[in-house]
């Protein structure tokens, strides 16, 4: 188990102070349960091989995920933080500091601004007192950011075998030949899924819309929902692998979209992650909610094609 002692380190150097919100440890229960599920989705994603779940830190008003890797020597630490980095952005819209902080926030429920995952080259104190190699990612100012600290020393070129990481999320794109800047798409995509999620009803209780992120990235969440990915041909399935109602089945979407200018106009990505569960999202406590993406991945990617259409009808 890793000694917690240098891990805030970032968090001092970095965050202003968050205003009082809800207390946090009194689901911390659940928090630690996730983790677990955290490291699966390491797994599924092919990014074990480089990175496994120390621990997690609950306080009052955040939440902490403590990443390492297999290695204490800081040079292949460098480089295999750096050839990970290189293989999934040249496979992905996003940075891999965002890949890694939106699927925390998505498993914990909890807002972007109570997040952190932070990155150690070693936990060991005793005989790694001052790990050079820190990651910090959080949320500030509208959009991750990424605290870095690297060795001060020159490092040296290592070969570090890394698996070829395959895309298996939710991810689409779609191209445009338009002039529309990235302001003018994005207002235009959520003031569309606002109305869209709105006014599709689940006993006459409207989709819920929250806006997360709309600077560098779109992100919105959609809450209470009915019958989207999960219709009622896939239901049964659904309903033998989890303790959920299946009558009273709801879902909980969000969406990541980024923007692409090209030579022709723009192209645009969208990655959609999903929950389900049973019973209104007010009505609820976390932990409710199962995640779509390993276990019905499927479901979200033909979700995820049909949305593509919606999209291009926009534009």
């Amino acid at each position: 188990m890793p000694r917690l002692l240098l891990p805030i380190l970032f968090l001092a150097l970095c965050l202003s102070p968050l205003s009082a919100q809800e207390d946090l440890t009194l689901d911390s229960a659940f928090f630690h349960q996730q983790k677990d599920l955290y490291q699966r989705w390491l797994e599924y994603e092919d990014l074990d091989e480089a990175l496994c779940v120390e621990a997690i830190l609950v306080e009052p008003e955040q939440l902490t995920l403590y990443l390492g890797f297999h290695t204490t020597d800081e040079d292949t630490v460098y480089q295999t933080w750096k050839q990970l980095k290189t293989v999934f952005e040249e496979k992905n819209p996003i940075t891999l500091e965002q890949h890694l902080f939106y699927k925390l926030v998505q498993l914990m429920e909890i807002r972007e601004d109570q997040a952190r995952v932070a990155l150690y080259s070693s936990y060991d104190v005793v005989h790694v007192p001052d790990p050079c190699f820190i990651r910090g990612i959080y949320f500030e100012d509208g959009q991750v950011q990424v605290f870095k600290h690297n060795c001060k020393s020159e490092i040296r070129d290592i070969e570090v075998q890394l698996p070829d990481l395959n895309n298996k999320s939710q991810v689409i794109e779609t191209e445009f030949r338009s002039s529309s800047r990235r302001k003018e798409v994005f207002d235009k995509i959520y003031e569309y899924a606002a109305k869209r999620f709105g006014a599709a009803t689940c006993e006459g209780q409207p989709g819920r819309v929250f806006l997360r992120e709309k600077d560098q990235v779109l992100r919105f969440e959609v809450k209470d929902l009915c019958k989207e990915v999960i219709t009622e041909s896939r239901a049964s399935l659904i309903c033998q692998w989890l303790p959920i109602d299946c009558k009273e089945r709801r879902e909980w979407l969000i969406f990541t979209i980024t923007y692409f200018e090209t030579s022709m106009g723009f192209k645009l990505s969208c990655q959609i992650d999903g929950k389900v569960g049973s019973g209104y999202f007010g009505t609820v406590s976390r932990g409710a909610f199962y995640d779509m993406e390993i276990d019905f991945d499927p479901y979200l990617k033909d979700y995820a094609d049909s949305f593509k259409l919606e999209l291009q009808g926009l534009f």
